[in-house]
Formats: C-alpha cells, sequence, structure tokens
C-alpha cells in the first residue's frame, strides 16, 4: 500500500528526521478546530451475562497559540458533554465548558500540561484523557494518562498504528503469594492515527483488560474502553497576542477565576468517603451477630469478615480500633475481631492490636495472644513493621513455652511472605536479621525441644539458603530433630535442594553411615521423590529393600512410588524403565503385603483446578500407626498448593500391646510413649499438640477423654488478596479488587473401649469460603462496576476405627463429605452523577453438590468390608 504524502510528512516529523520542515503540522494562528470526541466504556462478567456501561461524549476546541521550530502550544477545551448508561438516560456533564488545560507539544510528545488551580479533578482528568490522543513519537517510551508505556508504531498506509504495552498506570497494589489464589490480568492498547492537510483528521483507540482468577478462570470481569477523536471544522478566532509560554499564561489567567499552574498528564483518583466516613464501630453494629461462635464456618461468618477487613482497612486512626476491641459489647467476638485487624495488615491495625495485646510472662489464659499469632501466620502482603515487632518479641522471649513457639513459628512463616511479595524484600536487612537470629539460636540449643521449635520455625520460613544447616540436622542422632529438618527441606522450591542434599537423603533411607528410625527413613524418601529424584537414586532406594527387615516399611515405599508414578509422568517412565532389570521386578519384593499404604485421590476437578487429597499411613506389623498424614492439595498449571495438611504420629506403643513387633528396628530403650498430632495450613505449621507423654499420662487420656470434640483449629483466613489499579487512556481509572476468606473449624473426638478393645476417631472439617471480586471504573463521581460472588459451605469428615482385639489389629478408614451448595452471584451497578439514581443488575445462581465417599486403597475398602460385616 502507498503511503500518503501526509502520513510521510508525520513520519518524518515524529522521527526527527526532517528538523528543517515544521513538525507542528499546518495548524493556522487565529482558528479554533474543532473535533467530536466520544469514549465509551464497558465491564461485563466472563459469561457476558450482566454488563454495565458509560458512553461520554462531548464537542473538543483546539486552538494553537505559539509555534516554534518542532513545538506547538495548544489551548484544549471541552464543551456540551453529555453521559449516560446501558440503565441510565444522558445527563450533561457540568462545569465541562468553564475549564481549559493548555498543552506545550514537541514533536509529537507533550511535554508540560497547564491547568487553573479549581478544575475540577473529574474534569481535568478528562482533558488529560482527550489530549493523550494528541501524543505520538517514535520513542519506545511515552508517557500518558496511561503512565509511562512502551510505545511501537507501524506505518499502514493511510494510518499509522500505535500499540502501547507495560504501563505504569497498570499497577498490582498487593496481591498473594499463592499463584493459584491470585489474579490474571490480560490486556491490549492500540491506537490509530489518519492525517490528512497535515494535520489530526481522526484518531481512535481501544484498550481492552481481561480479569480471571486463576483457580476458576470462569470467575472475572472484561474492562472495554473505546475513545475516538474526529475532526469537523475549523472557524476563525481572534489571535492571542503573546510571544511565549509565560505571556501566554498570564493572559490566561487574567480569564481564569483561580491560577493557572503546571501539572502532567497522569490522572488523579479523586478519594471518596464513602466506605471511610463511619467510626469502624458503626460498620461494627451491624455484622456483630455474624461474628459469634455460633456462626463459625458459615457463610454469613465469611461475608462480615471480609466486609469489615474492606471497610478497616480505610481507617487511619489507631484509637477508633482500640475501641472497637476493648468494649465490652464486643467481649465475645474478640476472636474474629482479631482475625479481622490481622487481615486488614495496615500499620493502624497493627498498633491497634499491639495496644490491647500482652506477652508478658504472667500470662495464664494466652488464647488472645495464640489468635492473633495465628492470624498473623496467614498475613497475605505484611508490612515491615509487623516483620520487626514479631522479631523483637523473638528475641525478647517468654517464660510461656507455647507462646513462644507460637511467635517463633509466626516469625518464620511472616517472613516468608514478606520476602515473596518483593524480591528486594528476600534481601532486606531485617530478613537477614531473622535468619541470623533463628541459626543462632538453633546452633546453641541444648535440648530436642529448642531444635524442634527453631526447625519448625526455619520450615515455616523456607529459606533457601539454609539448605546445608537444614541437610545437617536431618542427620541428626535425635528421631524427632531429623523429622522435623527433613519436612523443612521438603518445603523449599526444587529448584533449591542440590544433589548433594539428595545423596544424604539416599544416605538416611539406605543407613549408609547409621541405623535411623523407620519413620526418619521414611520421611526422607518423601522428601526425595518431591526433589525430582534421578534413575540412580531410585535405584539405591529400591536396592536397599531387597535386604530390608521391616515388611512394613517395603509396602509403605513401594506404595509411595507407584502412587507417585500414577500421577508423575517422568517418575512413571524411571520406573518402567527400571522394572526391566530381575532383581527390581522380582514377584518377592512386590508382593509384599503389610498395613502400611500411601494413596492419593480426587475429590473435584474443574478446567482450571483440581482438589486432591493424600492419605500416608506407616504402621507397624502389629497394625499399630507409627505415623499418618493427610494432605489436601490444590493443583493448576500454575503450582501446586498445600491447603491442608494432618499428622499424627505415635512412638513406643507397640509395647503397650502386649509383644514387640519384630520387624521393627529397635530404638532407644529410653523413648517414652507419647503420640500427638500437627496441623498446617497453606503451607504454614501451627504449634503441634501432645495428646499424651508417657503410659502414665495416656492412661488418663483414656479414663477421661472429653466427650464433646477438641477444637484443633479455629478462625478466619484470608485467601484471595488482590489490588490493582489501572488507569485508563480517557481518563477514568479502574479500581480491580479480589478478596477471598475461609471460615474454619477444625475439630476432632476420639473414644477407646478397653473393655471391647476397640478405638473410633472422627476428625471433623467444616468450613465455608466466600470470594468476591469487583472492578470499579469511575472519574470523580461518575462510576459503572461488575461484581462477582462465589459462596459454599462444607464439611469433610474423616473416620477411623481400629479393632485391636487381637493382634494383628483391624483398621478402617473412611472419608466423606454431605451434599453442600454452590452459590454464585454476579451484578454491575451504574452511577453516574452525585445526583443519578445508581442501578443495577443482578444474576443468582445456585449448584448442587451430591454427597460422595472418597476411596482409599484396596486392601482398607477390603478390611472396612470385613469389620462391618463383624458389626452385623
Amino acid at each position: 500500500m502507498q503511503t500518503k504524502p501526509s502520513s510521510v510528512f508525520f513520519i518524518l516529523c515524529s522521527l526527527n528526521v526532517a528538523t528543517h520542515v515544521n513538525c507542528a503540522w499546518k495548524y493556522s494562528f487565529g482558528k479554533i478546530y474543532t473535533y467530536n470526541y466520544l469514549t465509551n466504556i464497558s465491564t461485563m462478567d466472563r459469561n457476558e451475562q450482566s454488563t454495565a456501561h458509560l458512553r461520554l461524549q462531548a464537542i473538543v476546541h483546539l486552538s494553537p497559540l505559539i509555534t516554534h521550530q518542532d513545538s506547538f502550544i495548544f489551548k484544549l477545551q471541552a464543551s456540551s458533554a453529555m453521559i449516560e448508561g446501558a440503565r441510565t438516560p444522558e445527563q450533561p456533564l457540568y462545569l465541562t465548558s468553564k475549564y481549559f488545560s493548555v498543552l506545550k507539544w514537541t514533536s509529537g510528545h507533550i511535554d508540560n500540561v497547564y491547568m487553573p488551580q479549581d478544575t475540577p479533578i473529574h474534569v481535568a482528568n478528562l482533558l488529560k484523557g482527550i489530549a493523550s490522543l494528541l501524543q505520538f513519537n517514535s520513542t519506545p517510551q511515552q508517557i500518558d494518562t496511561s503512565g509511562s508505556c512502551y510505545a511501537a508504531y507501524e506505518d499502514l498506509g493511510s494510518t499509522l498504528k500505535m500499540s502501547k504495552s507495560h504501563c505504569t498506570g497498570n499497577k498490582v497494589v498487593w496481591t498473594n503469594k499463592h499463584k493459584i489464589l491470585g489474579i490474571n490480568v490480560t490486556s491490549s492498547h492500540t491506537s490509530h492515527y489518519d492525517f490528512s492537510d497535515d494535520i489530526i483528521q481522526e484518531v481512535t483507540s481501544r484498550e481492552s483488560y481481561d480479569i480471571t482468577l486463576n483457580i476458576r478462570s470462569t470467575a472475572g470481569f472484561s474492562v472495554n474502553s473505546w475513545q475516538s477523536l474526529k475532526f469537523v471544522s475549523a472557524a476563525d478566532v481572534p489571535v492571542m497576542k503573546a510571544k511565549n509560554i509565560d505571556e501566554i499564561l498570564e493572559l490566561l489567567n487574567k480569564e481564569s477565576s483561580s491560577m493557572i499552574t503546571k501539572t502532567s498528564l497522569s490522572i488523579t483518583k479523586e478519594e471518596s468517603c464513602s466506605l471511610s466516613c463511619k467510626k469502624p464501630k458503626k460498620h461494627l453494629d451491624k455484622l456483630q451477630s455474624f461474628l459469634g461462635p455460633e456462626n463459625v464456618s458459615t457463610v454469613t461468618a465469611v461475608n462480615a469478615f471480609l466486609e469489615l477487613v474492606t471497610r478497616w482497612r480505610l481507617e487511619s486512626k489507631k484509637q477508633n480500633l482500640v475501641d472497637v476491641l476493648k468494649d465490652e459489647k464486643n467481649s465475645e467476638i474478640v476472636l474474629p475481631l482479631i482475625d479481622i485487624l490481622a487481615a486488614v495488615q495496615t500499620s493502624t491495625s497493627h498498633k491497634a492490636l499491639q495496644e490491647v495485646m500482652s506477652f508478658t510472662d504472667n500470662e495464664e489464659d494466652i488464647t488472645r495472644q495464640e489468635r492473633y499469632l495465628q492470624a498473623m501466620a496467614f498475613s497475605t502482603h505484611p508490612i515491615q513493621s509487623v516483620l520487626a515487632t514479631l522479631l523483637v518479641m523473638y528475641k525478647t522471649g517468654t517464660s510461656n513455652e507455647k507462646l513462644m513457639e507460637s511467635i517463633a513459628l509466626t516469625l518464620g512463616a511472616v517472613s516468608h511472605t514478606y520476602s515473596m511479595t518483593d524480591r528486594n524484600n528476600s534481601q532486606s536487612q531485617i530478613v537477614e536479621d531473622i535468619k541470623s537470629e533463628i541459626v543462632s539460636r538453633l546452633k546453641n540449643c541444648t535440648d530436642e525441644h529448642c531444635y524442634l521449635v527453631q526447625l519448625r520455625t526455619l520450615a515455616n520460613a523456607k529459606f533457601p539458603d539454609l539448605i546445608d544447616v537444614l541437610s545437617e540436622h536431618a542427620q541428626s542422632n535425635q528421631p524427632m530433630v531429623a523429622k522435623e529438618a527433613l519436612k523443612a527441606i521438603e518445603r523449599l522450591p526444587v529448584n533449591s535442594i542440590p544433589n548433594k542434599t539428595k545423596k544424604i537423603l539416599v544416605e538416611i533411607f539406605s543407613q549408609h553411615s547409621k541405623p535411623q528410625e523407620v519413620t526418619v527413613r521414611s520421611a526422607a524418601l518423601m522428601v526425595l521423590l518431591s526433589s525430582d529424584p534421578s534413575l540412580d537414586d531410585i535405584q539405591e532406594v529400591i536396592s536397599q529393600l531387597a535386604d530390608e527387615r521391616d515388611n512394613e516399611l517395603i509396602v509403605y515405599v513401594l506404595d509411595l512410588m507407584s502412587d507417585k508414578a500414577k500421577n508423575n509422568r517422568h517418575f512413571r517412565n524411571l520406573i518402567r524403565s527400571m522394572l526391566a532389570q530381575p532383581n527390581i521386578s522380582s514377584y518377592h519384593l512386590w508382593s509384599r503385603m503389610g498395613f502400611s499404604s500411601a494413596f492419593s485421590g480426587l475429590i473435584a476437578k474443574t478446567p482450571d483446578t483440581s482438589a486432591t487429597y493424600g492419605m500416608f499411613m506407616e504402621n507397624s506389623g502389629m497394625g499399630i500407626m507409627r505415623h499418618s498424614r493427610s494432605d489436601f492439595n490444590l493443583i493448576n498449571n500454575q503450582q501446586i498448593t498445600p491447603f491442608l495438611s494432618f499428622n499424627l504420629y505415635t512412638r513406643g506403643m507397640d509395647g503397650l500391646a502386649g509383644e514387640e513387633d519384630p520387624s521393627q528396628f529397635e530404638e532407644d530403650n529410653d523413648t517414652s510413649t507419647t503420640a500427638g498430632m500437627s496441623l498446617d495450613v497453606l503451607g504454614v505449621s501451627l504449634r503441634p499438640t501432645v495428646f499424651f507423654d508417657g503410659v502414665a499420662d495416656l492412661m488418663s487420656s483414656v479414663w477421661n477423654a472429653p466427650d464433646e470434640p477438641i477444637l484443633a483449629l479455629q478462625g478466619n483466613i484470608l485467601l484471595h488478596d488482590h489490588s490493582q489499579q489501572i488507569a485508563l487512556q480517557n481518563g477514568f481509572l479502574v479500581d480491580l479488587n479480589v478478596l477471598g476468606g475461609l471460615s474454619i473449624d477444625l475439630s476432632g473426638s476420639i473414644s477407646i473401649s478397653l473393655w471391647d478393645r476397640n478405638s473410633a476417631s472422627l476428625v471433623n472439617n467444616s468450613g465455608a469460603m466466600v470470594v468476591q471480586g469487583e472492578t470499579k471504573i469511575f472519574n470523580g463521581p461518575y462510576e459503572i462496576g461488575s461484581k462477582f460472588t462465589m459462596e459454599s459451605a462444607a464439611t469433610i469428615e474423616f473416620s477411623t476405627v481400629v479393632s485391636f482385639y487381637e493382634t494383628p489389629f483391624d483398621i478402617c478408614l473412611k472419608m466423606n463429605h454431605p451434599a453442600f451448595i454452590l452459590r454464585n452471584n454476579i451484578e454491575s451497578y451504574e452511577h453516574l452523577g452525585s445526583h443519578a439514581a445508581r442501578t443495577k443488575h443482578k444474576i443468582s445462581k445456585i449448584s448442587h453438590v451430591n454427597a460422595a465417599s472418597f476411596p482409599f486403597h484396596t486392601r482398607n475398602s477390603k478390611q472396612c468390608k470385613s469389620m462391618d460385616t463383624n458389626d452385623d
């Protein structure tokens, strides 16, 4: 296609090639050029069921005032502005014609912008949006209302196309470190310029944003904006007698009602007090009843939690939040209020919590302190002052061991999140200080408990550069210490585990250096399998099984490998290549039977995400549990996110059954009879619970077992937490916010009958989840937007029945969930002006999920069937 002369003229000017040409085009003095301006903005849900729309049109007057070589001074003014929506009738946009802007234009670039000081923000933004259409230069970097952008040009013959990307006006304020709980935003922005007679005949600009949840791509929004500036006519006007910009501003100041000042093309956000004008107490009054104990793990509790988090993030006065916490009327909901203020994550909320919390040595009831630390551990974008406070608490310490451990675990968890929110944070001085302090304490430990606390802290912190420290402690002579170090290694990214560490894992399993407790060996293998092992590593492990005395360990290892091969193609190919070797594919090895098992399955699957469960049980030859681990994960192409992990362990239990297990490696005779539980949520380890320590403690637990379930975890946690601001070229702003919360109640009960020689346990995990999203597009009092809400409440029950009437014991595991409901709401709204009515359109959809039971390995199914038959 042949390029028009006017297009060539423009390209030469913008490239600064023809500097002798008057690159201010042929706009004439004493004339005013009139354009029709139109902008359309729309936002809708991903399924296009509900749409909000805004249409703004105006007449634009462009007056050339001064020219000098390739520079030009323009006066830009808009009049007859009208605005309308999809459900809002057309109405005038007042005050527009009263104000103007003065632009200094040089070689396609607007250097300076001048406006009267009293120009309303929304009018100023509108004029800047129009002015941005006049800007085009060949440099890769362009600054306009969208911020600083990368610009690329393409000559299409009769028109010139500009594409913009990587604009700084598109800014993520914060987001969740877990990608699966994050947001994906894709965008495109193009403009087309049509030149004739060396003036702009028409400019059209389109920009679009596609916003989706990573966990569910059908949830999200689209935002589309279109601008058009089209030449209409030119008319004569008196020439302004001025020689430079200063003289022009002096003359215009006489006409203006306020002083004209220099500004930029960046648009300004006009703050509104619609959410922040009321005190926190007023916000709480209408939601207080939803936060009571009877509403734990309900949708109403989560909605109240999210609403207060949103509103209180705007609160700037610490005392207002302190008053809420100290109000006697709120005494029964103090714990949920602590969750809320911890989730707010502002310096104001942090100072308020610090004022009402006490961590002195004379504290007897530490319920509130533990809840505060638990809530802080799940921070999504912690500020540095929170980390500094936790470090001081960690250094200062407290005589209460439980509270001290919770402080340490929270410090580790918040350190990791802080490091993930910004790549510079991981190298910050405070993070380095935390590393040094934890490692120093670890080196100076003199008892097992101290080692365990520091290693659990490192497991939460996930510092890759401390892999050597963790590898050293994985070889500890104390089994519990070794297992905690192995767990901390498992938490690290796979690419941060070097080959020398993998060799240590193989050595631990193979017992090359020294004998190891069975659960330490299996823990080392679990870490190895999750660390992209080599063919040699796997061959070494399997070759050790030929001489293995512990039949249960053999069964467990082979189950682990079979389960991983089922879900991992690369590992499956490794196993197939090894089975060609006679010593590995022997029937004697693969036909072993036992009580131990490793099995994973699918809870739910969508096109974007899978929810999986894994049950890993290590038993002795008599059927007594050594260690049990239940994992619940979220998986998509972004990452595997550990959602919940429930661990039970016992030591020294075989002797209580009347005989020792001959297959088990001989442990230290001083090993006491003990059992406990640990819980990990979203990759954060909480303080573990010891059920009993010693035979006397065990018998006391049997005779005094509570009738009511024991609470393991209760609280409100932020899941999705994404805030983003997008500056549109037309002068409007987009606020994108996605907030998701979980209200969880995890409890367990156990009954033991010495008469019937059986036991039954039930773990009940009930929870409610709500995800809310909104795109609000606004300029001053004019706004449109879209919202979505996803809600559900469900329960998963996990039961274990053990009959120890005779050995080996009979064990039956069951897991199921009752039927539940998924509710989806979509809404769009328009509010075009402070005096206009707010209109909205809402759609609701309910889906029913049937009750389901989840399968385990075949041996468990046969055992349950046999036990159910005997009961009948």
